[in-house]
């Protein structure tokens, strides 16, 4: 059997080549293969872009709305009559712990260490911010020295850990 497979390929044929069907063969091969190369393409580009949304709608979906902005209602300047009168006093909002925080560099070194620590009670207690508190205690006891570093009735637990911390490396130090 194989024989006769290789006797009929072995064969020449005895027809003329047709150069016109030739490149017509050519050009509609050329035509689909560019086609379903640029297909593939954009089916590429729209599966990245599809993924691209479907990313920004999850996150518009998962992220927290923000609360309704309220106003405060304008309150109507009132003129004393009897100038006995103290003026109203205003609700003092509490500062930020940034703004300690930074302040801290602006000081003498002698008081740094005071107002980083101030900076990290307002990070602990207001903000329950403990990345920025811990970094804040560090640089206080970093700057106060052996002194920053006694116990006192004063401290959080955050202080308290920080400090024993500091204690058992030194013990173990040496």
């Amino acid at each position: 059997m194989s024989n006769l497979l290789d006797d009929f390929l072995d064969r020449g044929f005895a027809g003329d080549a047709n150069d016109a069907l030739q490149k017509a063969l050519r050009q509609r091969t050329t035509k689909v293969l560019r086609r379903r190369r640029r297909f593939r393409q954009f089916g590429f580009a729209g599966f990245a872009a599809a993924c691209y949304a479907a990313g920004l709608a999850t996150m518009w979906v998962l992220l927290p709305r923000p609360a309704a902005i309220v106003e405060r209602p304008q309150q109507p300047l009132v003129i004393a009559e009897n100038a006995d009168q103290p003026a109203p006093v205003e609700a003092k909002l509490p500062e930020p712990a940034a703004l300690y925080e930074f302040e801290a560099y602006t000081v003498p070194p002698e008081q740094r260490a005071a107002q980083l620590r101030k900076a990290g009670d307002l990070y602990l207690e207001q903000e329950r911010d403990y990345a920025s508190a811990l970094r804040c205690y560090t640089q206080a006891f970093d700057a106060g020295g052996a002194k920053a570093l006694e116990f006192s009735p004063d401290d959080n637990w955050l202080v308290m850990a920080i400090k024993n911390a500091r204690r058992k490396e030194k013990d173990n130090g040496r």
